[in-house]
């Protein structure tokens, strides 16, 4: 969607459009009362409360969100891989059992193991466990950097504060853009346990 004049960016409460804006936020209550006396009639002068509310409503829950879905995504991974190395490990074993015992308890065991190998191993492949799991996981890093970043006030947010500003929260919509462009390419491409004709 083309944002005109008039389109205001709601994101939890954030007004981006007022963040886009030049000018620098008014800075103590007077200058606010000023401000609402006439209306707000300087729109470029924001609040400082509206970069507090993208940073605790649109950056850090989208750094809690992707961390926790990389800590899910490796759990996934891990325990699908786990289980198909130990079955795997167990099927020689119950067929050398089954060899001298006979027992048809043994031969069903070893196809049941066989069974939850396929499927185990069929579950990593196509939820993309580790893929996944790495692109949460360099995501999460990203916008912790960003942030650590702009908190410290160095390159490249060692600007106006309006400045730097309007910088966190391009680089910040460009990384989850880009991550979301990337989650749909992920998705659109064949599993590796996919056969094409």
């Amino acid at each position: 969607m083309v944002a005109g004049p008039g389109t205001t960016f709601d994101c939890e409460g954030v007004d981006l459009r007022r963040i886009f804006k030049t000018g620098r936020p008014a800075e103590g209550p007077a200058e606010d009362a000023a401000k609402d006396a006439v209306g707000d009639a300087h729109p470029a002068h924001r609040a400082p409360a509206d970069m507090r509310k993208y940073i605790s409503g649109r950056l850090d829950e989208s750094i809690k969100w992707y961390e926790g879905s990389s800590v899910a995504n490796r759990i996934g991974y891990y325990g699908c891989q786990g289980c198909s190395i130990f079955f795997a490990a167990l099927i020689p074993f119950l067929s050398g059992l089954n060899n001298h015992a006979n027992n048809q308890a043994l031969t069903i065991w070893v196809g049941v193991l066989g069974v939850v190998i396929a499927v185990s191993t069929a579950a990593a492949s196509v939820a993309r466990f580790h893929e996944m799991w790495i692109k949460h996981r360099t995501t999460t890093q990203a916008l912790k950097r960003e942030k650590h970043l702009y908190e410290m006030k160095v390159a490249p947010y060692d600007k106006a504060p309006d400045a730097a500003d309007a910088l966190l929260v391009q680089r910040v919509e460009t990384l989850l853009a880009q991550e979301n462009s990337e989650w749909a390419q992920t998705m659109a491409k064949p599993s590796s346990g996919d056969h094409t004709a």
